[in-house]
């Protein structure tokens, strides 16, 4: 039985290869000449917008692309043109490759959102070309190591990433809501201190105004006995007077008369200073039952 899918072939000693034409031969062009387009599945290369539309378009969204080959190239490499149409207004999109920048370019329809910070010379020469590359080089190995250290990826010198930052920020935040809460509770402590030194100062004049009312009756009341006794010690002197005088014109005097009369003194004298005393002691009595009525209070 013979093979369903020959492999060897039977060439004859005067085949010319070169009149053998394949039908499976693929053409980058078609009949007219122009470039030939494949139809692919591609992502967006960048984020783009559309001219007629504004529609928005972010980059790595899947479209079905069509891929054509230019004739013109750069050092050799092939420039490729790629066309989709825009999900809202169905409007063609066309952008190309740029190997001198590494990069993309928009053709027609549409439009980056973001351009390159620092856009390559025109007219660059080779060496100009060798120095640039050796620089980006670097860039992505200092880049790299940051990475690896733990930074950043935008070019920033700090080694911190996003979240520490984020991390240290709620830190401060929460030191700076205890010093407010610490600020707060000895604003606190102080409005209470103050409110007991005002009491304090309160019950202190309170307590010396009571005791300066209790020794000034006592004090008027001393002073009261002593002039009574001054005053009975004067008419008593002045009567002694009178009775030697009375003695000298007079031969005898009458014992009992005298006795009657000091009596007399003794209880015009006594009477005197209880009156004294009572009218000095109806203030404090007057205190004294205030303050038992605030305390009943």
């Amino acid at each position: 039985m013979s093979e369903r899918k020959s492999i060897n072939r039977y060439y004859p000693p005067n085949e010319d290869p070169s009149k053998v034409k394949f039908s499976n031969k693929i053409s980058n062009k078609t009949k007219n000449g122009k470039p030939k387009a494949y139809s692919v599945r591609a992502m967006a290369p960048f984020s783009m917008k559309c001219l007629k539309c504004k529609e928005y378009i972010a980059k790595s969204r899947k479209f079905n692309v069509r891929k054509e080959t230019t004739d013109r190239d750069y050092l050799g490499i092939k420039i490729l043109r790629f066309s989709l149409r825009c999900p809202r207004c169905y409007a063609e999109l066309i952008y190309e490759t740029d190997p001198k920048n590494a990069d993309f370019q928009c053709v027609s329809g549409c439009k980056k959102n973001y351009e390159r910070s620092a856009p390559i010379k025109e007219n660059e020469s080779i060496d100009e070309m060798i120095v640039r590359l050796e620089k980006e080089s670097k860039e992505d190995e200092r880049m790299k190591e940051l990475e690896r250290k733990g930074g950043k990826k935008n070019g920033l010198t700090s080694e911190e990433t996003g979240m520490e930052q984020l991390e240290k920020r709620l830190v401060e935040q929460q030191k700076e809501k205890e010093r407010v809460e610490e600020l707060e509770e000895l604003q606190e402590q102080m409005h209470n201190l103050e409110q007991r030194r005002n009491q304090m100062d309160e019950a202190t004049r309170i307590r010396t105004t009571s005791k300066a009312d209790k020794v000034l009756p006592t004090v008027e009341l001393d002073q009261e006995a002593k002039r009574a006794f001054d005053e009975f010690k004067k008419k008593k002197e002045k009567k002694q007077s009178a009775g030697v005088l009375s003695t000298a014109y007079s031969s005898s005097s009458d014992e009992g008369e005298e006795e009657e009369a000091q009596m007399e003194d003794k209880d015009s004298l006594s009477q005197h200073v209880v009156g004294s005393k009572r009218s000095l002691l109806e203030p404090i009595k007057g205190i004294v039952r205030r303050k038992k009525t605030k305390i009943l209070l």
